[in-house]
């Protein structure tokens, strides 16, 4: 079972508890359907984490949508059959779970499909364009680490023009995705490379400790 998999699944089955909870909150358990729903929506978060990036907004806002649609009647069926509002929940969880396992499919075709057609331009040499890191653009970046700034300046001064297509560029003979929560393209791209220079630039320092 995938990560994506496991954190939906879990998400669900504690979004189920923790209604239960609150149905029988007259017994105590209002604090435990906070901590369940609190589990809940951290795993929802790591599954939204996980997500492939041009999708997760609408991934989001999609499985948004579903849970009050879910919620929203269970609650208003708690007040009238606490039997019946926990039945609702139990079978609307086990289809929310099921479409969760087809999402996860969806997007792992989707992303075969993307990154087959992202290799295939890449090696024609079809970009939409190039961000070229300057040394004034990589010291506003890591002014703070000297150390760190030589480093990349080292890493960089062979292949200093960063060529992107789709969702990712190409660096160091590697496909690095875009972190496209930044609106400027400059910073979808100086983000991610530098954490996978900071990466690197750990690595090397623990070997040579």
């Amino acid at each position: 079972m995938s990560r994506y998999r496991a954190y939906g699944m879990i998400g669900y089955l504690f979004l189920y508890t923790s209604f239960t909870f609150y149905v029988d909150a007259k017994n105590g358990n209002g604090i435990s359907s906070l901590i369940m729903l609190a589990i809940a929506v951290l795993c929802f978060f790591l599954q939204y984490r996980l997500t492939v990036p041009h999708r997760a907004a609408q991934n989001y806002a999609r499985q948004g949508a579903l849970l009050l649609l879910t919620i929203v009647p269970a609650l208003w069926l708690s007040g009238h059959d606490p039997f019946f509002a926990k039945l609702f929940m139990a079978v609307t969880t086990l289809t929310l779970i099921y479409y969760n396992s087809q999402q996860e499919a969806l997007f792992t075709k989707e992303a075969m499909i993307r990154s087959t057609v992202w290799y295939e331009l890449a090696q024609a040499g079809i970009f939409e364009g190039t961000l070229t890191i300057t040394p004034t653009l990589l010291q506003d970046a890591i002014a703070s680490d000297p150390d760190f700034f030589h480093f990349c300046s080292e890493q960089l001064k062979d292949e200093p023009n960063i060529s992107y297509v789709l969702d990712s560029f190409w660096f160091h003979e590697q496909k690095i995705h875009l972190n496209v929560s930044y609106d400027s393209i400059e910073k979808q791209i100086m983000v991610p490379l530098l954490a996978h220079l900071r990466a690197i630039y750990e690595e090397e320092s623990r070997y040579a400790l």
